[in-house]
């Protein structure tokens, strides 16, 4: 999460009509590189979990693993889906 009071004057351009916060620039930079561009992005400023919106309509969220627990979702890597 970003700690700026200034969000606005703290964004910073990750490609000519593209912001986001700080803290998102490399994930942003990332999926753009790597063929996902985005259209939005949030660090949710304490308030709700960092998100950055995919151009084809997809959402990518940063939730903690606690999250995960709340949500009863398993995470194994051995498991088969």
């Amino acid at each position: 999460m970003c700690d700026y009071q200034h969000r606005e004057q703290a964004m910073v351009t990750v490609r000519p009509g593209v912001w986001c916060d700080p803290c998102l620039v490399p994930l942003v930079r990332a999926l753009y590189e790597n063929g996902f561009p985005t259209v939005s992005s949030c660090c949710g400023h304490g308030k709700a979990h960092p998100a950055v919106a995919l151009a084809d309509g997809r959402w990518v969220v940063i939730v903690p693993t606690s999250t995960f627990q709340v949500m009863d979702l398993r995470i194994d890597s051995e498991e088969k889906r």
